[in-house]
């Protein structure tokens, strides 16, 4: 299993990550896999860590130069604060979220054929999981799963559906 996360990442374009962008990836695995209490996400995040730092080993082996980014995991859990993992779903993946008023949501998987909706978005937790395909996660995890994108674009497009402005690497960024 641990192999088919490494296509995936790889397949996403990890490796056209910026060596910032993939330390920011990394953080925010470790803070996430810390803070779920759901087994399977935790797996999941363990997974990607593992991942992520064998690509980080694999380009301290090649001796690649850095490139300069400012996003810092701040930036990333404030976006994940502010956004709705409903609205997301409905305007930007364009997948019909069915509100029912309850802790759960449930969605049609665009991932595959679905007679009846098989996903369901824990509405408090900001967390998706479609029983049919296994797919899970945050609203980041939602959009490079179904969208095909990166870590870093997902950010990108969660911070252009709230109008925020990504970090310049040019004017740094304070802490």
């Amino acid at each position: 299993m641990d192999i088919e996360l490494i296509e995936h990442l790889a397949s996403k374009g990890v490796r056209r990550l910026s060596s910032d962008d993939l330390a920011v990836e990394l953080d925010f695995a470790r803070r996430e896999r810390a803070l779920t209490k759901n087994p399977e996400y935790k797996e999941y995040q363990t997974r990607r860590i593992a991942a992520l730092l064998r690509e980080q080993d694999r380009r301290r082996i090649m001796k690649e130069k850095p490139k300069p980014n400012a996003v810092t995991v701040e930036f990333i859990q404030d976006l994940k604060a502010k956004v709705d993992m409903r609205d997301i779903f409905n305007n930007v993946l364009g997948v019909l979220v069915k509100p029912n008023g309850t802790k759960r949501e449930y969605y049609s998987c665009p991932a595959h054929p679905d007679k009846h909706p098989s996903g369901v978005i824990y509405v408090e937790e900001q967390q998706y999981h479609c029983f049919q395909c296994q797919a899970h996660g945050d609203v980041f995890d939602a959009l490079m799963a179904f969208k095909g994108l990166t870590f870093m674009q997902a950010v990108d497009e969660v911070a252009a559906y709230l109008g925020a402005e990504r970090p310049k690497a040019s004017q740094g960024f304070e802490r």
